[in-house]
């Protein structure tokens, strides 16, 4: 019975070094939570209630249908977030996978206003400090898999990952992303 608890013990100890501090798990349950790796270092939200630590709303007002999923770390030395973006024209409940890359349309609508993202499209940015911006597009890219979007209880969760590329040519790679969120719902 000694050695048994000795070798449990130990078995405990080992893992529970290798265990991520509290990183989220993939859930589906609404429990608002948000993180992925950033070229292999793991970013989680901090909650503060003053600033967006993780969220998600959903917006559909006339010609524009949007979901935004994102998490901030604004207060940490060197401020950071990511963000995903959805771009619909229905989106029914259950799953759906998106492409990511940024996709201009640049079409004109019959009241004037230009449309800059095709519907059905998604894209991720990545942001440190509101000065360097990464962005995916058609030659950096990545999934999002919304693994449960629900309605009735204002439910969306999933899993993503993207690479994202800046201005001067450095390429960020997000990995291992997962999100799980009551959503905000802003409808006209």
């Amino acid at each position: 019975m000694r050695r048994t608890l000795i070798y449990l013990s130990i078995i405990f100890l080992f893992t529970s070094c290798f265990q991520e501090d509290d990183f989220p798990s993939p859930t589906q349950e609404g429990a608002n939570t948000f993180g992925c790796y950033i070229n292999g270092e793991q970013f989680k939200t901090k909650g503060n209630v003053t600033v967006r630590a993780a969220s998600a709303y959903l917006t559909n007002t006339g010609n524009l249908k949007y979901i935004s999923i994102g998490g901030d770390r604004a207060h940490d030395e060197t401020p950071q977030s990511v963000n995903l973006s959805v771009y619909y024209d229905n989106l029914m409940a259950g799953e759906r996978e998106f492409d990511l890359k940024r996709s201009y349309n640049g079409d004109v609508t019959e009241d004037g206003s230009i449309v800059y993202y095709k519907l059905d499209s998604a894209w991720a940015s990545y942001k440190i400090a509101g000065t360097y911006e990464f962005y995916s597009n058609t030659d950096y890219t990545g999934k999002l898999h919304i693994s449960r979007f629900d309605p009735d209880n204002m439910i969306i969760s999933g899993i993503f990952y993207f690479d994202a590329i800046n201005s001067e040519g450095e390429v960020v790679k997000i990995t291992d992303g997962r999100f799980d969120f009551t959503y905000s719902s802003l409808i006209d």
